[in-house]
């Protein structure tokens, strides 16, 4: 199947509702395909977290992190994205609809989470001890004092 031309017919600009609603803001190719190669595993089972469109699932498949999506799972919350992904991977994949319902083991997940209203971080610290190795973009608020008064930051920190 031809995921990457599939996701090119259904790409979109997020809609400032979905922007401000679900923080929803798709990652540039050229970063997914950074993020992929800072991981070694290879055939593994993965998580594609806030999945989006599957950009990052797309970037595993690229960059031979998975050959399939049998062990793979995603993650999104909106409904029309699920229908997209199902358009562009298949009606058999699985996903999760939301990050709380996030019960098992992965040993990978590359993921841009929304970073509205500290989502960011309630999504991580639920799949922290459930993930072998999480690699994400992260806001530079991250880096500067902004979120040391961000009680969640210090407890994810």
């Amino acid at each position: 199947m031809n995921y990457l031309k599939r996701y090119n017919e259904v790409c979109h600009i997020p809609t400032k509702e979905n922007i401000k609603k679900n923080g929803e803001v798709f990652t540039p190719e050229f970063l997914v395909d950074k993020m992929c190669k800072m991981t070694s595993k290879k055939n593994i089972k993965t998580l594609d977290l806030c999945a989006g469109l599957g950009q990052m699932t797309i970037g595993m498949l690229q960059n031979g992190i998975i050959d399939n999506l049998d062990n793979h799972t995603f993650c999104e919350i909106n409904e029309v994205n699920c229908e997209k992904l199902r358009y562009i991977f298949g009606d058999d994949i699985r996903i999760i609809k939301d990050y709380k319902e996030i019960n098992e083991h992965f040993d990978l997940t590359i993921c841009n989470p929304p970073y509205t209203q500290g989502l960011d971080l309630k999504i991580l610290q639920h799949v922290y001890d459930m993930i072998d190795e999480i690699i994400v973009v992260h806001p530079a608020t991250w880096l500067i004092d902004m979120k040391y008064t961000n009680k969640l930051y210090m407890t994810f920190r």
